[in-house]
């Protein structure tokens, strides 16, 4: 039976009818399918064209074949134009798809090709003004193409630029990310590429990168005014194009005004230049100019090493980094070496160096002072009041000022040695009174004199006076000793008042007694006194011995005529008593050279009359930690009662084992009567962790507590674990390995864990790891030992009550069925 059919029935009758009437109705169900089309054909017919696999249907014209699609369900369509596109829409014939050429897909809309997919996508084929967009979740123009201006916008339908990319929110708007070490950018003018670049964290930018032309430059602009550059040969420029001179143009700064750069370190850190020639050691900074915001000194290094110094105050150090060591009253510049010192003034042959001392800036305070030296005819000057006082001219002769007297030292024949002399008669060498008087400019008859006093002629043992008013007051003799107000002692400094006021003096009895005294003129009020065994150092009445720094109003310490000592404190309550005032009044105990680990540092002992009966000891576990032991004495033996370690782990030992005898007791007084007293917190990281309060009566026990206030909750729900937990929690009875225990009720810490975790600290079978004693958490001596897990019994109440509040809704329930079963 033929798969085609003319669909005419023969005019027949009987079989015949019926064979063709089947044979229409084959074609029909199988679409005509058969290697040749159909010999009749209708318009809308199908044919299912088994050479080419294609099922097909006549045209409306009934003069072509529209192929469909594949026979395999390929579904085909025409290639069509962008004007009639193989597959469009009913009401819209010129908007669909189309294939321009083989293995190429298009898209157009009215009539226009929009969109071409082959060797390359196209967008807008042969230049048709149509944007495109795309669009993402939270914007709608996460991608835009405006045709009609060649630009591409991110994040905006209206971009400014060629590539416009924009957020309205965040700050980093785009990324260029690569899979490998570095990541970049390209740019590229019509001749030459600069490229951006990050490779392993270092970023670069290299301007002209293939290296095609000369004289480039990386410049910096603001509002389209450049501000810094890079040029070709690496100088940085701010604020010109013009590099400075050769020899120091690598950085060039200027400006049209004041210009200036400023390096900005911390409060407690250096702002530095450095100068180096090499890579490593002091070749890094072998000169070097650097600001200490610290203490607020500048310093300047050469070859490695610090030359000068100017200090908060301006005081310059040169060859020193401390000039107020020196003399305060010249340490404004210090030049200080280990050798020779000195400071060249250079001018010409005929001029003059000067050395200016000022107190203004106008007229003679210009130079109240000065030293001076003429080249011109090598005379050096000394001034004062504005006014040259004193001259030493070329040939060494000085002169003052206003005469022609000159005082001059001279050698006989250039070999011996110059003096200057007072003599009392004769040549230099005789031994006969010498003196230098001065007298009043009106008043000749007060004077005062130097006096250098010879014995007889030719006696050298002399005497040197100092006199004044005419009369002498003070005497250095031919002993060596010193007298003020007497002419003979056989002490070495002696001072004596003739009938009133105070002296000084320093007595050697006949007794073999020493003593130094400050006296007046009937008892002594200081005296230091030297025995053959001792030294001593008191008053001879009855008042307190003081000590003070920084002039007698700055009393620092005192002893009173109780004996008590006071240190900050004019009226010393106990033997010593120390008064810091504002400040901490801290009292050290140090001890050096012992060794630090495992030696007593120091402490307080408190003894009667015959024994220690307690004693406070610092004792060091080693050079960074030390413990603070506690000892007293009971029944005349000294024992160790309390320790506080270096972590602050306190341990406190009851040596009576009586079971009634307590260990350690805490008093305060009593509270309002049915009240409870807070006894001791707890904090962990400044926050508070309990208490333990006590009871309110003798009757009851204390009790641990902690905060409950609602105010200091949130999100509060019931909670309904406790039963479970409770009931699935096993209780033990076991016997203790530390102390022999027997018959122990209780439970084991890891199998409450797992139930109730909070109750339980630590983990099972635990063990103290290096990592811990590297972290200094644990002692190294700790090394491998348990860490044993401990459990919290009050960690229980909340299950506990759970439980109970459900065990008691579950009897209830029971109790109510129970009363209605025995009412039935």
């Amino acid at each position: 039976m033929s798969p085609t059919h003319d669909m005419i029935i023969d005019n027949s009758t009987g079989a015949n009818v019926r064979a063709d009437l089947n044979n229409a109705l084959a074609a029909l169900v199988s679409n005509s399918s058969s290697s040749s089309e159909p010999s009749t054909k209708y318009a809308y017919m199908w044919w299912a064209d088994t050479t080419t696999g294609i099922l097909k249907i006549r045209n409306s014209a009934n003069n072509a074949w529209v192929e469909l699609l594949q026979l395999d369900g390929t579904l085909t369509m025409e290639d069509g134009s962008a004007s009639t596109p193989g597959l469009a829409f009913r009401d819209d014939l010129n908007t669909g798809i189309f294939s321009s050429a083989a293995d190429t897909f298009n898209v157009a809309t009215g009539g226009v090709e929009r969109m071409e997919l082959g060797a390359a996508t196209v967008f807008n084929e042969d230049g048709a003004n149509v944007d495109f967009r795309i669009e993402g979740d939270n914007n709608a123009n996460l991608f835009y193409l405006d045709a009609g201006n060649d630009r591409v916008g991110i994040g905006l339908n209206n971009p400014n630029d060629t590539f416009h990319v924009f957020h309205a929110t965040d700050n980093l708007v785009g990324r260029f990310e690569s899979g490998d070490t570095g990541a970049g950018i390209t740019l590229k003018d019509n001749t030459h590429v600069t490229s951006l670049l990050t490779t392993n964290g270092a970023f670069e930018i290299n301007v002209d990168s293939g290296g095609d032309i000369t004289g480039e430059s990386l410049a910096f602009k603001i509002s389209g005014s450049e501000k810094a550059r890079f040029d070709s040969s690496g100088r940085l420029l701010l604020g010109t194009t013009t590099e400075g001179e050769v020899n120091a143009d690598d950085l060039t700064i200027a400006s049209s005004g004041n210009t200036g750069m400023t390096i900005r370190s911390g409060t407690s850190n250096f702002g530095s230049i450095y100068f180096s020639d090499g890579t490593s050691g002091n070749a890094e900074y072998r000169g070097l100019i650097a600001y200490n915001q610290s203490s607020d000194y500048l310093q300047i290094f050469t070859a490695a090493s610090e030359r000068m110094r100017i200090d908060s105050s301006g005081n310059v150090g040169i060859g020193t980094s401390t000039p107020t060591d020196y003399n305060n009253l010249a340490e404004n510049l210090v030049v200080a070496t280990s050798s020779d010192t000195g400071i060249t003034i250079a001018t010409g042959t005929s001029s003059q160096g000067s050395l200016f001392f000022a107190d203004g800036t106008s007229g003679s305070a210009l130079v109240e002072g000065f030293v001076a030296y003429e080249h011109n005819n090598n005379a050096l000057k000394l001034g004062t009041g504005n006014a040259e006082r004193m001259r030493i001219d070329s040939s060494g002769h000085l002169k003052f000022a206003g005469t022609t007297e000159e005082i001059t030292l001279q050698t006989s024949d250039g070999s011996d040695n110059g003096y200057l002399n007072l003599s009392g008669g004769g040549g230099c060498s005789q031994n006969r009174a010498a003196q230098v008087v001065m007298y009043g400019n009106e008043r000749t008859d007060q004077q005062g004199q130097l006096l250098l006093m010879a014995g007889n002629s030719g006696n050298a043992n002399g005497v040197v006076g100092f006199n004044t008013g005419g009369s002498e007051r003070m005497r250095i003799d031919s002993s060596g000793n010193v007298m003020i107000g007497t002419t003979s002692t056989t002490n070495k400094f002696h001072v004596e008042g003739t009938t009133s006021g105070s002296r000084f003096g320093v007595d050697d009895s006949a007794s073999g007694i020493t003593a130094l005294a400050v006296t007046n003129e009937t008892n002594a009020d200081l005296e230091t006194v030297i025995y053959t065994n001792k030294v001593s150092l008191g008053s001879s009445v009855n008042i307190p011995i003081c000590f003070h720094t920084n002039g007698k109003a700055n009393e620092k310490m005192r002893i009173d005529s109780s004996g008590n000592v006071g240190i900050g404190t004019t009226s010393p309550e106990q033997k010593l008593h120390v008064d810091g005032g504002s400040n901490d009044p801290y009292v050290r105990i140090q001890r050096s050279g012992a060794g630090d680990s495992a030696v007593d540092i120091g402490g307080v002992q408190f003894k009667n009359s015959s024994n220690v009966l307690s004693q406070i000891v610092c004792r060091s576990v080693d050079i960074n930690d030390g413990v603070l032991k506690f000892s007293t004495m009971a029944a005349g033996t000294s024992s160790e009662k309390m320790e506080i370690d270096q972590n602050g782990i306190t341990t406190i030992t009851q040596v009576n084992s009586s079971q009634g005898s307590d260990a350690f007791i805490i008093v305060r007084p009593n509270a309002s009567t049915s009240l409870q007293n807070d006894m001791v917190q707890f904090e962990c990281g400044n926050q508070g962790r309990g208490k333990i309060v006590s009871s309110s009566s003798d009757g009851s026990s204390p009790q641990f507590a902690a905060a409950s206030d609602y105010r200091l909750k949130e999100n509060i729900r019931n909670y309904t674990q406790g039963y479970d937990n409770i009931k699935a929690i096993p209780v033990k009875l076991f016997d203790m390995i530390t102390d022999g225990a027997k018959d122990i009720k209780g439970w084991v810490a890891h199998e409450v864990q797992s139930y109730i975790p909070e109750a339980v600290i630590g983990d099972k079978d635990a063990v103290v790891t290096q990592a811990m004693v590297d972290s200094g958490e644990i002692e190294a001596s700790e090394l491998g030992n348990d860490i044993i897990q401990t459990l919290s019994y009050g960690a229980f109440m909340p299950d506990v009550v759970g439980a109970l509040q459900t065990a008691i809704a579950k009897i209830e329930v029971l109790e109510t069925k129970v009363a209605a079963l025995e009412a039935a």
